[in-house]
């Protein structure tokens, strides 16, 4: 039997995706998985009415309301940062029932007084910048700030986590991004700080995290492994904008390629892998399964007996 039957038997389009090698991103430290949902629809919009900062700051807008509030405002804004902060409990008794997803009928948790004084010290710092705040989820805050300095912004949200723990009985993890940034519009800041908080909570509990190449590479995971290979390329291709050297990033978008049947574009992308870091397997294994996907045998023993020595 000729290799291009073998082929049609063994690697039919739905089994690519299971025969590329590619390692999901990796935060520097350790930590499980995120429980953070982005809000969208009806169900979560209704809950967010709920959250128990609306009695004592009845004017705070929340989820879609907020987005359209802020995506206005910031029409006029040429340079502003976005926080997104969400306060987590110490542990304790209710410790077991905190760590799993939280509900918004369970926002009472850790809402009360905690979420009070958050809101109390964001409400300080708009007043500082003339920036706004609003609520994002049951346990997640968003802040616009116009602020020039990234390092004051940073050591304004350091210090607004050690003033949570202070007043509070809880510890908050922050998500930061600026614009402008890449080809990024107003209203995909606070996205980007989500997916930067996304990034803090692979680093456990009480974290700050500046959107950065990972936190791209953590969201492209997510699409890849629903399936949608346009928006993992997508977030893959701005994660080596802002990092080229990132060997994960790099070898991920060359087995999305590889996925889609865009050969020649996965390849090119597991050679820069393979430049960067020669002694990384999963570029040359993921070459030779493309080479072999192509009928070129001789290539993908070569790239193969690459990826053995390793």
């Amino acid at each position: 039997m000729r290799m291009k039957q073998i082929q049609l038997e063994l690697f039919p389009d739905q089994d690519r995706k299971c025969m590329y090698h590619k390692s999901d991103a990796k935060p520097e430290k350790g930590g499980g998985p995120s429980t953070f949902t982005y809000p969208a629809g009806d169900h979560q919009r209704n809950g967010l009415e709920e959250n128990p900062l609306r009695s004592d700051f009845p004017e705070i807008l929340a989820g879609e309301e907020f987005f359209k509030f802020a995506s206005g405002r910031l029409e006029t804004w040429n340079l502003f940062h976005t926080l997104a902060i969400r306060i987590e409990p110490v542990e304790s008794e209710e410790s077991e029932r905190s760590r799993r997803k939280m509900e918004f009928s369970d926002a009472k948790v850790i809402a009360g007084d905690a979420m009070n004084a958050v809101a109390e010290l964001l409400d300080e710092i708009c007043e500082r910048y003339s920036g706004f705040w609003g609520i994002v989820d049951a346990d997640c805050l968003g802040c616009f700030i116009p602020a020039k300095d990234a390092s004051e912004v940073l050591e304004t949200a350091e210090k607004l986590r050690e003033d949570i723990k202070k007043k509070t009985k809880a510890s908050a993890s922050a998500g930061i991004s600026v614009f402008p940034l890449l080809d990024y519009k107003r209203e995909d800041i606070l996205e980007n700080a989500l997916k930067a908080l996304e990034h803090a909570s692979f680093l456990g509990p009480d974290n700050m995290v500046e959107f950065d190449a990972v936190s791209l590479n953590i969201s492209a995971d997510k699409l890849y492994q629903k399936g949608d290979m346009d928006g993992a390329v997508k977030e893959f291709q701005r994660a080596l904008l802002m990092d080229s050297e990132n060997i994960n990033a790099r070898n991920s978008l060359g087995v999305c390629y590889g996925v889609k049947g865009e050969h020649a574009k996965a390849l090119e992308e597991f050679e820069i892998a393979m430049r960067l870091d020669p002694e990384d397997v999963m570029a040359p294994y993921n070459a030779g399964l493309t080479h072999l996907m192509t009928g070129d045998e001789e290539k993908a023993l070569e790239y193969f007996l690459k990826a053995y020595v390793l």
